[in-house]
């Protein structure tokens, strides 16, 4: 990836200042490598910031923050995993003196000062609130409130953007709540940005759909302008709310003899956004680090009855403990996905291997699109060779490398306003290597996305 150099700060010096990128929130000089964090993965799935494979990314996504619907409060989830847990052989203790921020949070404060082109982003929304984000964006005064508060939760957790994941807005008048919304917060973040002279601006994000009945509600071409990027839900085409099973991420079409897979596919959502004049750096492609289950079935295209156990919900299973064993891996070049087939549980898994990764990042590569983005890193391998965060960063060649920000001075938690640097010496980008993470909703951008129509 080509960023291997240390470079050396003095301790009082300026990190937002001169020594700061000229790029800015284009990331013109480099991929997008990104993936969410979910901060319910430090619990059951034991997975934690620091194990997240900082030197192969370039931005992280913490999900979720939740919408008031009343009055469109922006406000977070988890107050234990955010900002009160210690722990203590990462430095923490109960003896410090003030009033300081832990958690998560605390700990990726802490990585962004040693990984100076690691942005942060807190994520909004996600399946299970989504249904706050149509009234609580309802009127301009509660816009206002979404975007000041949003605002607030930026300067106290020390974060470089802010993400929208709405699944989905389902009518003309909610499409258009989300571009005022999206306005009002650019303004906003730009606003904030001049006031604490900060040269690299602030981001914004959307996760947004691959399904055609809610990619063609968007407004797109009004949504674009104010976006720094646009991260496409290119996974969950197939699941347990279909009839039959198929690919949950193909680039492509299948072939024309699996006619019961459905019209989904990475390629024809990225000809979409690129057909609504949404510039092709803008967008980045999300993939799974999971894989999706269907029980006694003949395979793609066929019917099935039922899904596999699941590593932490049902019919979801962890990449890291993909391919289960006794099981025939087989990958399907015109679609481009990956899937294993046991023929005495009739169970077929769908889900990304490093052949179809190494597929689309070829295919990112060749459309000039931003970039990668994983859901979720709790899922990933920490395997050399198999673990397809570092493979993809890596294949991707030259990363976003556009400066985060440290200084906080408007933040409630004492060690962010102190925002001093500790260490002289911080990494700034180094090749991948070293791996493990995990995902999503619960599972995926979705809980599990129930019903029909789900797409």
């Amino acid at each position: 990836m080509g960023h291997g150099s240390l470079i050396k700060y003095d301790v009082d010096c300026d990190p937002d200042g001169k020594d700061d990128s000229d790029e800015d929130a284009s990331h013109k000089n480099g991929m997008v490598s990104a993936t969410y964090f979910v901060n319910w993965a430090i619990y059951a799935r034991s997975h934690f910031p620091w194990q997240v494979p900082m030197d192969s990314l370039t931005h992280v996504f913490y999900a979720f923050a939740n919408v008031r619907p009343e009055s469109g409060e922006v406000y977070l989830t988890d107050s234990w995993a955010d900002e009160q847990i210690h722990w203590a052989d990462r430095g923490d203790s109960w003896n410090d003196q003030g009033n300081n921020l832990y958690g998560c949070f605390n700990q990726f404060r802490q990585l962004k000062q040693k990984h100076r082109n690691l942005k942060l982003l807190l994520s909004i929304g996600g399946w299970t609130y989504s249904s706050n984000f149509a009234p609580g964006t309802d009127s301009p005064e509660k816009r206002a409130k979404f975007s000041s508060s949003a605002l607030g939760l930026l300067e106290d957790y020390g974060l470089d953007g802010l993400d929208i994941d709405w699944e989905y807005p389902t009518s003309d008048k909610e499409a258009d709540q989300l571009v005022q919304l999206l306005k009002h917060m650019r303004k906003d973040l730009d606003s904030h940005q001049k006031s604490k002279k900060d040269k690299n601006p602030y981001l914004l994000t959307i996760a947004a759909p691959c399904g055609p009945q809610h990619f063609r509600q968007l407004h797109l071409k009004q949504m674009s302008q104010y976006l720094s990027f646009i991260n496409l839900m290119a996974y969950d085409y197939a699941g347990s709310w279909d009839t039959i099973a198929g690919h949950q991420a193909n680039l492509r079409l299948p072939n024309s003899e699996a006619v019961n897979q459905g019209n989904f596919s990475t390629v024809a959502a990225v000809n979409y956004y690129l057909e609504q004049s949404v510039p092709a750096r803008k967008i980045v492609i999300g993939m799974p680090l999971y894989g999706r289950s269907f029980l006694n079935t003949k395979g793609i295209g066929h019917s099935y009855n039922g899904v596999g156990q699941g590593n932490w919900e049902s019919g979801i299973y962890d990449y890291k403990s993909l391919p289960k064993d006794n099981c025939k891996l087989m990958v399907d070049k015109k679609a481009i996905g990956a899937y294993t087939y046991d023929k005495s549980a009739q169970e077929l898994i769908t889900f990304d291997n490093p052949t179809t990764v190494n597929l689309k990042v070829d295919y990112v590569r060749s459309k000039n699109l931003g970039g990668v983005m994983w859901w979720e890193s709790s899922g990933d391998k920490n395997i050399s060779g198999e673990a397809l965060i570092p493979m993809a960063a890596s294949k991707l060649g030259s990363l976003d490398n556009t400066y985060n920000h440290l200084k906080y001075p408007g933040s409630k938690w004492d060690n962010l306003r102190g925002s001093a640097l500790r260490r002289s010496s911080l990494s700034y980008k180094g090749s991948g290597q070293q791996s493990n993470k995990h995902h999503h909703h619960s599972t995926s951008h979705h809980k599990d996305r129930k019903v029909s129509g789900s797409y």
